[in-house]
């Protein structure tokens, strides 16, 4: 009689192999995906219903979650099979058809990215809202709405390192009384602001150019900032001086 003899850990080494098989297998029909589809979503030139756009011949969904998430944005887009759009708020020009989203993607012709002018909308998983400062919970007035003409706070400033606090510094030195941030890297100030209306303050969302871990505006979207600075000169010591002397003639008389 012949008596086959299995190795000790045979029955490991099988298990370890039908998981791995079974990996793989699921990875290739995408039912391992790290994020949430929220649906079809419809886009134009301007503004962008997701802000941050990027163009790759290798996109898939997992790639354009993963470029989104670790810039902190909430959600990712994808668009036309190659564009993979971050931002953290959408469906600012309406619901489009699911159908409409069914472009290959550029870097998996299994998967589908969106269509032309069709955000495929997912949920990146980050959820880290950066706390505001002292600064912007005290000088921070609301979210307002912008045009190219005329601009509801005149002076424009662009800048790579741009934070609310160089923007209500810049402002308050050129004895403008608001500045305003928009679009991440843009620093606006006037003396008035309003004339285009309001935003809504999701609409005031973009990481600011020199400090990712706060907010600055968004397109064509002012965050408005109270700079401190006023117009009315404060009295100085001298005409404290004058104004006691002309109490005390007035006394005598």
């Amino acid at each position: 009689r012949i008596r086959l003899r299995w190795p000790r850990n045979f029955d490991m080494t099988i298990t370890r192999a039908l998981f791995g098989i079974f990996v793989c297998l699921c990875l290739a029909a995408g039912c391992a995906e790290a994020f949430t589809r929220i649906g079809c979503y419809k886009d134009k030139a301007s503004p962008r219903d997701l802000p941050l756009l990027h163009h790759s011949k290798s996109t898939t969904p997992e790639s354009c979650v993963s470029r989104c998430k670790a810039r902190k944005y909430k959600y990712a887009g994808l668009q036309a099979g190659a564009w993979c759009l971050c931002g953290n708020s959408y469906g600012r020009h309406g619901k489009a058809r699911n159908a409409d989203c069914n472009m290959r993607c550029s870097g998996n012709s299994r998967k589908t990215c969106g269509g032309p002018w069709r955000n495929d909308v997912l949920a990146t998983g980050y959820s880290s809202r950066p706390k505001p400062s002292a600064s912007n919970n005290k000088n921070r007035i609301g979210c307002y709405k912008d045009k190219a003409s005329p601009r509801d706070l005149p002076l424009l400033h662009h800048s790579k390192s741009t934070t609310p606090e160089s923007c209500v510094s810049r402002c308050k030195a050129r004895k403008y009384k608001y500045a305003g941030l928009q679009a991440g890297a843009w620093c606006l100030c006037g003396n008035s602001y309003g004339r285009h209306g309001k935003a809504r303050n999701a609409d005031c969302n973009m990481r600011c150019s020199g400090n990712s871990r706060k907010t600055c505006g968004g397109p064509w979207r002012n965050d408005v900032l109270a700079t401190g600075y006023s117009s009315r000169p404060k009295p100085s010591a001298s005409n404290n001086k004058n104004k006691n002397t002309e109490m005390t003639d007035g006394g005598d008389c």
